[in-house]
């Protein structure tokens, strides 16, 4: 859905990622915001926000939304002024939520790997080990 994967400095500090309008606001099922002022960017759609890594890692997207206008237009000039402020009857969940699952899986297929995996390393690190001890 967004255009864009985010590079892992970014992923470890969070991301803002975008749901298309028609597709944030078609019925779907699970959690919804109602009568919300919701930060939309005019070509991506509406702002959803989650960490994909690390130890405060988002279960669930966060809704760049509020209730109260002047709220909502002071903070989306300071974290992201591209978007737009509207007041939208419903928005829902679950797209965004796919969208979070999606980016966080394709981060980590673009983490950095080790060569070995962790239990073959265990064992050679105790082969190294034992090695010394027995040169001594």
């Amino acid at each position: 859905m967004t255009d864009r994967i985010p590079d892992m400095r970014e992923v470890m500090r969070g991301t803002m990622f975008f749901i298309p309008l028609d597709v944030a606001t078609a019925p779907a099922e699970g959690h919804c915001f109602v009568n919300r002022w919701w930060a939309v960017h005019p070509d991506k759609g509406v702002a959803f926000y989650a960490t994909l890594f690390g130890y405060h890692r988002s279960d669930e997207p966060s809704p760049q939304c509020h209730s109260n206008e002047h709220t909502a237009r002071h903070l989306m000039a300071s974290i992201n002024p591209e978007c737009e402020v509207m007041l939208l009857p419903v928005v829902y969940q679950w797209p965004a939520q796919k969208e979070m699952l999606r980016l966080r899986k394709e981060a980590a297929r673009r983490a950095p790997q080790p060569s070995l995996p962790p239990r073959k390393l265990f064992q050679e690190a105790n082969a190294i080990l034992s090695y010394d001890e027995a040169q001594q």
